[in-house]
């Protein structure tokens, strides 16, 4: 009896010890909520417009000065005359399309999804007579769309964007010249673990992305304050069976994730 309950309590440690080692790892650093950087609830997109596949597909803004350009002397000038501004496509009814501004939505986990607005162009409609190719190639678009990040403190930061590709931060208030970090990775396929550093100084930045995927399309993005360097993900799915102590297939590897969020190469 008190061999099975010395095993026993053994057995129903062990997930605590591997609990605590897991999230020691996992655990990141977060800065005081009044100083965490935010983004703006108002977000912009323009769009929809045609998209083809990749080896041939092209930004129809570049002709016209490029989505920076454009958004500056559009919305970012703070002017309603600069949302006047038309941009021919072949989707929309009269063939063009404005800027747009929508609301994000807050998550629980803190991530700012943004609907892109569809409800200006008959879809319908449009998959009945395609102006090209089938009735489901007139639902692949691509979008441009364009959020607001203020940053109190300065720091480095992860930028987690579900759904995205690619995207770029860009200073605001520079005009068409501002720098900007980027392209930088997304999280395009909503990974877990798909998180990229940024460092920021204090002040107003953009967040600019070229959106392309079908109708309906939205996208996430959440931001945190980076304090350590290396960070793990061990997935349970992907750790090995124990049963009484005992590795049930003897010795093997277990899947450990690791991020690096600092300047430099780390030993592992």
């Amino acid at each position: 009896h008190n061999t099975k309950q010395t095993v026993s309590s053994a057995m129903a440690m062990r997930p605590w010890i591997l609990g605590l080692c897991v999230c020691e790892l996992l655990a990141p650093g977060v800065a005081k909520s009044s100083d965490l950087p935010r983004f703006a609830k108002k977000w912009w997109s323009l769009g929809p417009f045609a998209s083809g596949k990749v080896e041939y597909d092209g930004d129809p803004l570049v002709p016209l000065g490029g989505a920076r350009q454009l958004f500056e002397r559009g919305p970012g000038s703070g002017l309603k005359s600069g949302l006047q501004e038309t941009f021919l496509t072949e989707h929309a009814t009269g063939g063009s399309v404005k800027w747009r501004s929508t609301e994000a939505r807050v998550s629980d986990d803190g991530f700012h999804y943004v609907q892109l607005p569809h409800d200006h162009v008959p879809f319908q409609g449009l998959m009945q007579n395609p102006p090209l190719g089938g009735s489901a190639d007139v639902l692949h678009v691509q979008y441009w769309a364009v959020g607001t990040v203020k940053v109190k403190v300065p720091g480095r930061y992860s930028f987690n964007c579900r759904g995205l590709h690619t995207f770029e931060i860009v200073k605001s208030g520079g005009g068409s010249n501002a720098s900007s970090i980027g392209p930088l990775a997304g999280n395009i396929y909503s990974d877990s673990f798909g998180a990229t550093p940024v460092d920021l100084a204090e002040g107003s930045y953009r967040l600019m992305a070229r959106v392309r995927g079908k109708v309906p399309m939205q996208f996430g993005c959440s931001l945190k304050s980076i304090q350590k360097a290396l960070q793990a993900n061990v997935q349970p799915k992907n750790l090995p069976d124990v049963v009484l102590g005992t590795l049930i297939a003897g010795p093997s590897p277990v899947d450990l994730r690791v991020l690096n969020s600092g300047d430099k190469w780390l030993n592992v």
